[in-house]
């Protein structure tokens, strides 16, 4: 699918959908990246899922993972 064609699909949905708000395919990479990086997936592995070409960019979406201390699953657990 190229990209433009997505964006139209997004767009197209937002609007069927009655929202207020213009829709975008960037919520969605954000939502994509922060449930991946609560899954635990390796950063490195989103950053290049994202295509990023360095990982501060990747980085960037740790800071809305709310993740305390008792939240963290040890690997003897898994």
């Amino acid at each position: 699918m190229h990209e433009s064609a997505a964006q139209r699909a997004v767009r197209d949905a937002g609007r069927a959908a009655g929202l207020a708000k213009r829709a975008t395919c960037q919520p969605l990479r954000h939502s994509f990246a922060t449930n991946l990086l609560e899954a635990g997936i390796d950063r490195r592995t989103i950053q290049t899922l994202l295509g990023h070409n360095d990982v501060r960019t990747t980085m960037i979406y740790t800071h809305v993972i709310d993740r305390g201390l008792l939240d963290v699953i040890s690997p003897l657990d898994r």
